[in-house]
């Protein structure tokens, strides 16, 4: 099999930036991830989840048991475990116990709303990382002297925090794509974009025209984060327990926007992102050039009939006392010809030709790393000179 290697203007790389559309809707304690309740596709993945490798698609159910596959290790020397496993839990299992995880890891996307006495270690921890952020827009700052429903201080102020893990968005959210609705009744009273592109979301259209232009949260594009801090009503009608579960209602406002509940029959809330995903490729030209490449080691491409040579008999081991026995390749097998003639009993002239199927990709050490399969295969004979485009994602 022969090996060319690859010249300087015959490997191209490139970055590709991808932008996957994620769009889910909040409906009572369920939320739907593009428009799809995702228990109807696969039974092992919630609603509203993306479900991690794929494990565990539709395996059946065996006498009331779900039949899935697990992590599992045993305990040994080398001390590995499972992160939810703790040290002293470890320490006092015996040697050979074996540790068991569960499948399948699926992610989704959650929305809390704290109240201006709740715990809120989440949002201390994005001080740092929202003060960073000043330079975009003073929305941004975690404390600010103006008290207001603009700036305000997130360390007390009601709002609510919506988090997108990265399996959807990729290395961040895109500048222009954030888009909220909230409904009352299947009615849009309010929504929310990012039309400045710099992290402020800005209310739209609402049924209070007087809302209009206003700041109700920022958006932190790297870190898959929306902060709403919106506390003006969206519609004064209308009252229920968006905050917590006690007597106390108040009227749909954006710090109180995708509480999962049964309290709030009334509301819904849709979510509209685009992620940004860098995706790394190098594109390669395989030469064929003429005159080479019209070996073939497949089995037909010689007569059957030439193909071995006895090196003895058992006469002959008798008479010399050789003890050389067996078949091998001959020297001289004869190339089948693969010409195909029009005319009924008619040979063509013997011509060279071979058939490219496969094209293998070799590291510096010949071990192959990558394969490329001809959807149908090509015709390579002595004159021919062919170039083939390969793509390699990573």
């Amino acid at each position: 099999m022969p090996y060319y290697e690859f010249k300087k203007n015959d490997l191209f790389s490139n970055t590709i930036e991808l932008n996957p559309d994620c769009n889910f809707f909040i409906y009572s304690e369920k939320v739907y991830y593009k428009n799809l309740d995702q228990t109807i596709v696969n039974s092992n993945t919630p609603s509203g989840h993306i479900n991690l490798f794929e494990l565990n698609v539709n395996r059946p159910i065996i006498a009331g048991v779900k039949n899935l596959i697990y992590p599992f290790l045993p305990k040994g020397s080398s001390l590995e475990m499972f992160r939810t496993i703790s040290t002293s839990e470890y320490a006092a299992l015996d040697s050979g116990t074996l540790l068991s995880g569960s499948y399948p890891l699926t992610a989704t996307i959650t929305t809390t709303v704290y109240d201006t006495d709740s715990t809120r270690s989440h949002i201390d921890a994005l001080k740092n990382v929202l003060n960073y952020y000043k330079y975009q827009s003073q929305h941004y700052a975690f404390s600010s002297s103006a008290e207001s429903q603009f700036f305000g201080n997130k360390a007390t102020q009601r709002l609510t925090l919506v988090d997108f893990p990265s399996i959807f968005y990729g290395s961040s959210i895109k500048k222009g794509s954030v888009d909220l609705k909230f409904y009352l009744s299947g009615t849009m009273i309010g929504q929310l974009t990012d039309k400045n592109r710099n992290g402020e979301l800005i209310q739209s259209s609402g049924t209070i025209s007087d809302n209009d232009d206003k700041v109700a949260g920022v958006v932190l594009y790297n870190e898959g984060l929306i902060v709403l801090t919106g506390s003006w009503d969206l519609n004064t009608a209308h009252v229920a327990k968006y905050v917590d579960d006690g007597g106390s209602t108040v009227a749909p406002r954006w710090n109180a926007f995708g509480r999962k509940t049964i309290l709030t029959p009334s509301s819904s809330y849709g979510i509209n992102i685009r992620g940004v995903q860098k995706m790394n490729m190098i594109t390669m030209f395989a030469h064929a050039p003429p005159g080479a490449l019209n070996y073939s080691p497949n089995p037909t491409y010689g007569s059957i009939y030439t193909s071995s040579v006895n090196y003895g008999s058992a006469s002959s081991l008798a008479s010399t006392g050789s003890s050389t026995f067996g078949y091998g390749e001959t020297d001289t097998i004869k190339i089948t010809n693969t010409i195909s003639s029009s005319f009924a009993g008619h040979n063509e002239k013997f011509q060279k030709q071979t058939f490219i199927s496969k094209i293998g990709i070799y590291d510096e050490n010949k071990n192959l790393i990558a394969m490329t399969k001809l959807a149908t295969p090509v015709r390579k004979r002595e004159s021919d000179n062919y170039t083939f485009k390969l793509k390699l994602d990573y």
